[in-house]
């Protein structure tokens, strides 16, 4: 968390995209540090997406509710329209 608020201090991103395609497992860790840059990005103005979840973590971000506050991408389609 700390490389991240870091990242996000000295780059100062108007929109946040977080890019989950390296990653096969997730928990309540990932939901805390998606839920931590969201609420940086908040603050400045911008947005968070998650991008390529695999099904684990897109099974753990859908049950955690987190799509009622950041976009989850999970195609080539939904992607293009993102930007």
């Amino acid at each position: 968390m700390r490389e991240i608020d870091a990242i996000l201090d000295r780059m100062l991103p108007v929109d946040c995209a977080i890019d989950l395609s390296g990653l096969s497992f997730m928990d309540s860790s990932g939901i805390a540090l998606i839920l931590r840059i969201y609420r940086r990005m908040q603050l400045a103005g911008g947005r968070t997406v998650v991008i390529n979840p695999a099904a684990q973590p897109l099974r753990v971000l859908d049950a955690s509710g987190i799509a009622n506050l950041v976009r989850i991408v999970t195609t080539v389609k939904e992607r293009a329209n993102e930007v």
